[in-house]
């Protein structure tokens, strides 16, 4: 019973489901990434495509923008140019150092938008308008207990 479980040239069905199940996951996780943002962004502004949206809301469509292209380009590298490459095909190795150094400059983009993005102040939720408390900055309470209990 096991003989047919394994094909003429040697890969097993469990193997070719293993597999399918790392790319389904895989395409899960990514689109979670993806849609975690934009959730983040709606539960931090009210409206996301009010025509005046606040500049904390335009950064983070942009970022957000730029993250799906960076996962659409990572895509297409994993399911159509790195078979290429496992076959030899002629320009393959070009096209995937192209597609990489793209990727490469979208992810630079993406780091540069979030840097922007921390120095805008957090979106005020009620008027939708980025505000700044410059009499109350964040405050970090460390506490170091020691084993005896005491700080």
């Amino acid at each position: 019973m096991l003989d047919a479980l394994v094909s003429a040239n040697g890969i097993t069905w469990l193997s070719i489901c293993v597999k399918a199940m790392v790319y389904a996951t895989t395409l899960w996780v990514v689109a979670g990434l993806f849609l975690a943002g934009l959730a983040t962004l709606m539960f931090l502004t009210e409206d996301i495509f009010k025509a005046d949206a606040n500049s904390y809301t335009q950064f983070f469509m942009i970022k957000l923008v730029l993250f799906a292209a960076v996962l659409g380009l990572a895509a297409r590298n994993k399911l159509q140019l790195t078979p290429a490459l496992r076959q030899r095909a002629p320009g393959a190795a070009a096209r995937m150092g192209r597609a990489l150094r793209i990727e490469a400059a979208f992810l630079f983009a993406v780091l540069l938008v979030t840097a922007a993005l921390s120095t805008v102040s957090a979106p005020n939720r009620a008027s939708g308008t980025a505000t700044t408390d410059r009499a109350h900055p964040p405050v970090v309470h460390l506490h170091i207990i020691t084993r005896e209990g005491r700080a």
